[in-house]
Parts: C-alpha cells; sequence; structure tokens
C-alpha cells in the first residue's frame, strides 16, 4: 500500500473519530436552556394564541343567553299561555336528519326546530359534559319528542 493512500485513510479515520468525539460531549454536556414556566404563565401564552378554557366558553354562552330582552321573554309567555296546544301533549316519533358535516350547534339547532328538545343550551351543555361534540354520526333517525338528552346523544353518537 503507497504511503499517499495509507495518508488518506489516516485523514478519513481521524475527521471520523473527531466526529465522534464532539459528539460524544454534545450528548454529555448539551446546551439547552430550560426555562420553567408557572401555570398562569402557561394560561397566558396560550390566550394569546387564540386558546380559550372551557370555563369562558361556558360563561360567555351564559352572558349571551341574560342578554336576551325581557319584553320579547314575556310576549313568548303570553302566546304561549293563548295558544290552544295541550300542555301534555302525547310523545310521537319525528324522523331526524343529520347531514354530513354538520357540527353539535348545528344539530342542536334542528333538534329544537323539531321538537325533540326544549332547550338548546343546555343540550350543548350536556354534549360537552359527554365530550361527544365531534361523535355524532350522520343518517337518519327515528327519534321520539322531548326525549332525555343523554339517550338522544347516545342514539346519535352509536351507529
Amino acid at each position: 500500500m503507497g504511503t499517499n493512500k495509507l495518508n488518506k485513510l489516516f485523514l478519513i479515520l481521524g475527521i471520523g473519530i473527531g466526529l465522534l468525539v464532539s459528539s460524544m460531549l454534545n450528548i454529555a454536556y448539551p446546551n439547552i436552556k430550560y426555562m420553567p414556566y408557572s401555570e398562569s404563565q402557561i394560561i397566558e401564552k396560550a390566550k394569546e394564541l387564540g386558546m380559550v378554557s372551557l370555563k369562558e366558553a361556558i360563561s360567555t354562552n351564559d352572558e349571551k343567553s341574560a342578554e336576551i330582552d325581557t319584553t320579547d321573554v314575556e310576549d313568548e309567555v303570553d302566546n304561549i299561555e293563548e295558544s290552544t296546544v295541550p300542555q301534555n301533549e302525547d310523545k310521537h316519533e319525528v324522523e331526524f336528519v343529520i347531514n354530513k358535516g354538520d357540527n353539535s350547534e348545528r344539530i342542536a339547532e334542528k333538534l329544537l326546530e323539531a321538537g325533540i328538545i326544549k332547550n338548546k343550551e343546555e343540550f350543548i351543555k350536556e354534549i360537552i359534559a359527554k365530550n361527544a361534540q365531534k361523535k355524532f354520526q350522520y343518517g337518519v333517525y327515528e327519534l321520539e319528542t322531548e326525549m332525555d338528552y343523554e339517550s338522544l346523544i347516545k342514539i346519535l353518537t352509536s351507529k
């Protein structure tokens, strides 16, 4: 073997050993700065990024529902008292359709319009409590009017 080839081999071997030693030193003594964050700092940073806590979302919805004009409510009460619909109307089946892409808010609106639920906000709170926002299955359902929310969510999320 010529000295020229031997010199090239030692050069490559030396570079390899140097890279290996420098890698081992980086592993043994990393240059990482750890910054401890308090819970309030984490929450503040999350708010800057547009995240909202569940409690804030619910309180915002409660505030919006509290802002309803009382005169409208009084008019609705008068209309209900004047109506000739019997108070204890028998439950009956309703065909209900969930379209592909309907979100839980839209589903709650459609359930309210169909007379299956009485209070959209309470139903949405129950959906959040059950963590079922994205579990609704699209399709056609035979539902009864005034069903309890728990069984309704169970039916609409399992098919």
